[in-house]
């Protein structure tokens, strides 16, 4: 093995590590322009903290959701790409870690349906990964049919 593979083995946790907080950091920003100036202050609110059309609630769902997903897709394609070889394992690999930790992480709260969507969008992207590992394995494939004959 040489060392550039070596290195980039040794990079995959770091990676799916990175990416979790890049989509940690992404929800919490969202939920700071989004949510945050509408929850109860002493500062003054905005104007559309009290609109009819403005779905507070559904947003602040809505952002934990997104959060979630975004992490377990990040983690799951970060993973694969920084891989050398091996990406289908290294994916399925990172959903059954992921789904552990946010198993671990939500049991007994409010959050565990947040948890099933998050391994859902997880298994969602390494099915993706598999097959397009399967589809470019099979175009690269000897066949014994002579070209321009």
């Amino acid at each position: 093995m040489r060392l550039p593979s070596v290195v980039r083995w040794i990079l995959v946790v770091p990676s799916a590590i990175v990416a979790w907080y890049f989509a940690l950091l992404v929800s919490a920003l969202l939920f700071a322009f989004i949510v945050a100036p509408c929850m109860d202050s002493d500062s003054p609110q905005p104007y559309f903290c009290d609109a009819a059309w403005y779905p507070r609630q559904a947003l602040f769902r809505g952002i934990y959701f997104f959060g979630a997903g975004l992490s377990a897709v990040l983690v799951v394609a970060v993973s694969v790409l920084v891989a050398p070889s091996h990406r289908p394992r290294v994916a399925w690999t990172a959903v059954a870690t992921g789904a552990a930790i946010a198993s671990v992480m939500t049991f007994r709260t409010d959050l565990f349906v947040v948890a099933v969507f998050a391994i859902a969008c997880g298994v969602t992207t390494a099915v993706v990964v598999s097959r397009g590992s399967a589809s470019l394995r099979s175009k690269v494939t000897r066949t014994d049919v002579v070209p321009n004959a």
